[in-house]
């Protein structure tokens, strides 16, 4: 439920000013119903990646980089660890 109150916390806090374009996905879906142009598309989704790169490095810097990330890391056998 805490993505859910994440996702409703960010359509209030931005909706307005962005659409809450907050990731790629919700862009497809706008330029392929014509709701953006290409160039606007473009630029959505290189500040989408850009914002995602800068978050990461606010999480590594705050929890350290061998953190995970919240990923399942594997081993070099294929076993997970």
């Amino acid at each position: 439920m805490a993505f859910g109150f994440v996702i409703v916390a960010m359509a209030y806090s931005i909706g307005t000013v962005s659409g809450c374009h907050i990731n790629p996905a919700v862009s497809i879906a706008m330029l392929i119903r014509k709701k953006l142009s290409m160039s606007d598309f473009a630029g959505y989704v290189i500040s989408q990646v850009i914002g995602a790169g800068i978050g990461c490095l606010v999480f590594g810097v705050l929890f350290g980089f061998d953190f995970g990330f919240g990923q399942t890391r594997f081993s070099l056998d294929g076993n997970m660890v």
